[in-house]
């Protein structure tokens, strides 16, 4: 009995969240201005229509060409 409640649980979480059936597709973007007010969470739009939101910000820096 504690096991299947225990099931009932898991795939009500599972299939509950509504992430199971969705299509995620990761993209790297960069860019070489100011991204001020970018922030972790913020929506992605394009053309008016949300594609998604921002799930990580990184940061590389090229010695070889940076400005002197």
């Amino acid at each position: 009995m504690v096991g299947a409640i225990a099931l009932l649980v898991v795939a009500i979480g599972v299939l509950g969240s509504g992430k199971l059936f969705k299509l995620s597709v990761p993209y790297v973007m960069v860019f070489e201005g100011s991204v001020k007010g970018l922030n972790v969470g913020s929506p992605v739009v394009f053309r008016g229509v949300k594609l998604g939101s921002v799930s990580g910000i990184h940061m590389r820096f090229n010695f070889a060409t940076k400005p002197s």
